[in-house]
């Protein structure tokens, strides 16, 4: 009977200790409802990268985010994967990964043929896809395989670490041309276009999360990252205590009909992201160019596309030209004073012309005029780049002319540079013309000079817009990149077809780089 009583107590003391790792583990699934990724800058080529845990959470992969990629690629041969699989020509795995070619040989390997494991990547009759370098216009195609994933999730503000995936994760790897003018320290690219196999559409597909993605790209390589998250917010960002998901502005991901991959199929549409730019104003002045480069033609040529991998926004000659002359004017009325431009900058000015605020060099600010009367407003902590002590480049010489900021001669590849120390320095950066871009709705992208103006010494600081050269070089009319980027929330809603967009995060005391623990 005691024998009986003892087995009793300790078959509930079982059944209330399995019940509460399941209630923790619903507590835990319920608090974390997206995924975390570490974002770092590289300085030297400008890229972002992150850290993928494959196979074990020993194996840290450092790959670049791009966002026009579709797929995840990286060096298999310096990790040890014991648990990859390759995926087999004609598999329904393959079908959905959208891939039409098969590797029926293994080349460049040895023991293929023998009853052994092969290493990862080289199999017989494997599901094969085209994996891109964007750096050097290298495009090879690769098998594709499988293995165990593991990710951080986040309630936004805290992180739990090592969750693994409830399937495999899908990647190709790459050959060693493949790596070539990849960042120190990387070993792949990560793809997040809108595709299958792009990172966020695996991880939202298999942790059943929603389909959208947020990017928030830092501005230093320090320690402290910015993040990508997968899921949705909330997205939290301390010391400011409200939710940044409920203050984006929203406006349409458009489609652009004709691809702009390396390789595709006939009548096959683009999987970048692209947005409906209605217009560009400097200092609340609308800047005059043909106004259809913001529209795709019958070849899918146009348009304005969002770019992690380009470091500056580039823009087709005529707007470039159009939005440098209109800043530099702006700037003159601001006293800042311009210098040589430096290339590929347009416009420099000489930094000690330009005060400094809290969005960074106080410049004219630049919009993007999107769809519903929205803006895009940059300031000019990402349209000034610092290149020295004693000037700023900048794209919007007449607005900086009435700012009297003064002018130096510019520095390739930029189109205008300032003196810096003509340019008063605020919260968003170095305070320069205003640079919106117009969007649908009459919503706008704001610009401000943390955004606008890149230093280029402690003198000279230039306008962070290049020259991209006439259509159809480049395909696409305006490319937003990383630089404009950077201290913004960046949310990328694929079941919805939006675009949300924060305001610069140095308006709210904050920046992307947050130690979450």
């Amino acid at each position: 009977m005691a024998s009986f009583i003892h087995y009793h107590i300790r078959f509930c003391l079982v059944i209330v200790f399995l019940f509460f790792l399941k209630s923790e583990a619903q507590v835990k699934k319920a608090k974390h409802a997206a995924l975390v990724f570490p974002i770092r800058k590289d300085h030297r080529t400008k890229q972002y990268l992150t850290t993928l845990k494959v196979s074990s959470k020993e194996n840290h992969v450092e790959v670049v985010i791009n966002l026009s990629s579709q797929l995840t690629w990286f060096n298999c041969d310096i990790y040890n994967l014991p648990t990859y699989q390759p995926i087999e020509c004609g598999s329904q795995k393959c079908k959905i990964a959208k891939a039409e070619g098969c590797s029926l040989f293994c080349d460049d390997c040895k023991n293929c043929n023998l009853p052994i494991p092969s290493k990862p990547g080289c199999t017989n009759n494997t599901c094969s896809v085209d994996s891109y370098n964007f750096f050097t216009n290298y495009l090879s195609d690769q098998g594709l395989g499988e293995d165990t994933f593991l990710v951080d999730s986040t309630d936004g503000l805290t992180i739990s670490f090592n969750y693994k995936s409830p399937k495999p994760f899908q990647f190709s790897c790459a050959n060693p041309i493949q790596l070539r003018k990849l960042p120190v320290g990387s070993v792949g690219m990560t793809g997040l276009a809108n595709y299958t196999i792009s990172l966020p559409r695996q991880m939202s597909t298999l942790f059943k999360l929603p389909h959208k993605f947020a990017l928030c790209l830092p501005t230093k390589s320090d320690k402290t990252p910015g993040h990508m998250f997968i899921g949705g917010g909330p997205y939290m960002f301390p010391p400011y205590s409200k939710d940044i998901a409920k203050e984006l502005i929203i406006t349409p991901l458009v489609i652009n009909p004709q691809s702009t991959a390396p390789l595709y199929a006939v009548g096959e549409s683009s999987k970048e992201f692209f947005i409906n730019v209605k217009s560009i104003v400097v200092d609340g002045k609308p800047v005059e160019f043909n106004s259809s480069l913001l529209s795709f033609d019958e070849e899918g040529a146009g348009g304005t596309k969002i770019s992690s991998i380009t470091p500056f926004t580039y823009l087709e000659t005529s707007i470039f030209k159009a939005l440098v002359n209109d800043f530099t004017k702006a700037a003159a009325l601001r006293e800042m004073k311009t210098v040589a431009s430096v290339a590929p900058f347009g416009a420099c000015f000489s930094s000690q012309t330009i005060a400094k605020g809290q969005t960074g060099p106080v410049v004219p600010l630049i919009d993007l005029t999107l769809p519903d009367n929205q803006r895009w407003r940059f300031y000019g902590g990402n349209s000034m780049v610092p290149l020295n002590k004693e000037a700023l480049v900048n794209d919007f010489t007449k607005a900086a002319a009435l700012r009297e900021m003064k002018t130096v001669a510019s520095v390739a590849p930029f189109g205008a540079c300032f003196s810096s120390q003509t340019i008063a320095k605020g919260q968003t950066g170095p305070v320069v013309p205003l640079i919106d871009l117009t969007l649908p709705d009459n919503q706008r992208w704001r610009f401000y000079g943390g955004n606008s103006m890149v230093p280029l010494n402690k003198e000279v600081m230039c306008l962070a817009f290049v020259d991209a050269g006439y259509k159809p070089n480049p395909k696409t009319s305006i490319a937003i990149g990383g630089y404009q980027l950077e201290n913004f929330l960046i949310e990328f809603d694929i079941d919805s077809t939006k675009l949300g967009i924060s305001t610069s995060l140095l308006l709210m005391n904050t920046t992307c780089s947050q130690s979450r623990l």
